[in-house]
């Protein structure tokens, strides 16, 4: 079931982990669902949330794993470009083996432990999980394959 999300907690998570101005996510509505936050450009998305059988309106932004949020890589291609803070990005040979292995061993300049946006080309590809000097994927499974088999990277 659909509920109003707590847009400080989500304003606040984006602009201290990424660096992300509160401003970049004016004009969108936030809603929770289970484990998830979606987020909107409808206007009156109150009336979504006493519906039962409706679980999610818009894109997902965030995602709650344990104790922590997940920002999930489509909701970062749209406003990850804004990000000062926890950014990786990859020459060709590290995101090749990324995209190959899934993860690698590396260590990077100002990058804090947990969920990072992935860049290369100064594009945002998605999300990542840099943890003892090790960077994982955390793309989803087709954007992972669409990547390897486009021959950009």
């Amino acid at each position: 079931m659909l509920k109003q999300a707590d847009i400080g907690e989500i304003k606040g998570y984006l602009r201290d982990r990424f660096g992300i101005p509160e401003d970049a996510l004016s004009g969108y509505r936030f809603l929770e669902s289970g484990q998830g936050t979606w987020m909107t450009t409808l206007e009156d998305c109150d009336m979504f949330v006493p519906m039962k059988r409706l679980e999610h309106v818009g894109m997902r932004l965030l995602s709650r794993v344990d104790t922590d949020l997940e920002p999930m890589t489509f909701a970062l291609q749209i406003i990850g470009g804004l990000a000062t803070r926890n950014v990786v990005e990859l020459d060709r040979e590290l995101l090749s083996s990324l995209l190959s292995v899934g993860g690698i061993s590396h260590e990077f300049e100002d990058l804090d432990e947990g969920y990072v946006i992935v860049r290369y080309g100064g594009q945002v590809l998605g999300c990542g999980l840099y943890k003892g000097g090790t960077l994982k994927a955390r793309f989803p499974k087709g954007r992972t394959e669409a990547l390897s088999v486009s021959g950009l990277y």
